[in-house]
Formats: C-alpha cells, sequence, structure tokens
C-alpha cells in the first residue's frame, strides 16, 4: 500500500484519515481483507525522510534533523529581511535550489527556516531573495553571530539523523502503525540520499527500522 494511501505523514506516521477514516482500526481491517483474500500486504514508506507537514519540521523544526553545512550570521536582521548576511563566504552551502535530485537552498536560524534564490561570494557575503517563515515556521529577528545551519533534503524531502536519534524515534512511530495493522513487509524507499556514505547510513537506517 502506497504511503500516499496509508499515511498522512512520513515521521510521525499517523493514519491517512481520509482513505481510512478510523485510524489503524481500518487499516487493519485492509490488510485483513487482503489475507483472508489469499495476499501478503506491505507498507511501501520514504524511510528517511521527514515532509514539509510532518511535525518534526513545523511550526518548528526538530534539532535532530540533518543539518551538514554551518556559518554565522554577520550581522543582525529582522524578520523582514531579505538578504541573510554571513561572516564569511557561504562557499559550501549550495549555489541555489536543487530541485528533486539536488541540495536543498533551505536554511536554519533559531526556530525560523529560510528558502533563499542564491549565495553570494563576494562582499557583502550572504544568501539573497531570501523567503523567511518557511513551512509554516515564524519569521524573526536574529542576533548577529546566530549559527546558520543548512538543512539537507532528498528526494524534496528533509531528513532524519540516527547520529542524534531521531531515526530510530521515527523507527518506533512507523513500526507501531505496521505492528499494529499486521503488515508482512516494508518497501524502504528513497534510501539512496543519507546523510553520509550508505555504508554507515543506509545500515543505520535499516537496522532503526
Amino acid at each position: 500500500i502506497g504511503q500516499e494511501s496509508w499515511s498522512e505523514s512520513l515521521g510521525h506516521y499517523p493514519v491517512n484519515r481520509k482513505r481510512f477514516p478510523n485510524g489503524l482500526d481500518d487499516l487493519r481491517e485492509a490488510v485483513d481483507r487482503f489475507h483472508a483474500a489469499g495476499f501478503r500486504c506491505g507498507l511501501h514508506f520514504l524511510a528517511a525522510a521527514i515532509p514539509n507537514n510532518d511535525p518534526y519540521l513545523t511550526p518548528v523544526p526538530d534539532d535532530r534533523l540533518v543539518m551538514d553545512e554551518f556559518t554565522e550570521l554577520g550581522e543582525a536582521v529582522d524578520e523582514k529581511a531579505t538578504f541573510i548576511p554571513t561572516s564569511t563566504p557561504p562557499t559550501k552551502f549550495p549555489a541555489i535550489e536543487g530541485g528533486y535530485l539536488g541540495d536543498s537552498a533551505v536554511v536554519r536560524i533559531g526556530d525560523e527556516l529560510i528558502f533563499y534564490g542564491s549565495t553570494s561570494l563576494e562582499e557583502p557575503y550572504g544568501f539573497r531573495d531570501c523567503r523567511r517563515g518557511m513551512y509554516g515556521t515564524t519569521a524573526a529577528a536574529h542576533a548577529q553571530g546566530s549559527r546558520i545551519s543548512h538543512v539537507m533534503r532528498g528526494y524534496g524531502y528533509f531528513l532524519h539523523d540516527p547520529d542524534k536519534g531521531l531515526t530510530q524515534e521515527v523507527a518506533r512511530n512507523l513500526a507501531a502503525v505496521a505492528n499494529g495493522c499486521g503488515a508482512d513487509m516494508l518497501y524502504f524507499d528513497g534510501s539512496e540520499r543519507l546523510k553520509g556514505p550508505h555504508w554507515r547510513y543506509n545500515a543505520l537506517l535499516h537496522k532503526a527500522y
């Protein structure tokens, strides 16, 4: 059963009540019907993903999402600023939004997520054409020296971090549904783009589930 059918959101994995009005009870009934007809039944999901609508991302991003590059705010900004200055050139941040297969142009300052249009590698250093308060977060003023973190994304989704324990927590959320409905297997989709090398992070991901 595809994730778009059985789940409202990856991460916390609430059962989709538009398809299964009574939640887990209805999903279990559907699986029982497959079993009675002689079929085995599995759940498809993007195993490393946190979507835009999940409480792990909005309205306050979880500290255990994958963040892979860091810098500091070069001077104070208010909640309306569209240029985010940095203390040094943001050379390791993606230059532009990479789309479905590329890197995100999303940074975090405090509890706010910010989308930027491009980087400025010559003075003034920073991020141009910023859209503030993305994904239901709140645009806010930030002090000089505040940490700026690049929030990593794969296949259009943000990622949970096994080194910080979030992957293990997400796996427990999924297991509660899979065990509760009697699923026979899990389809680990989207495990190609992870925090780091696959010999480590694919193994940690699958071990957690």
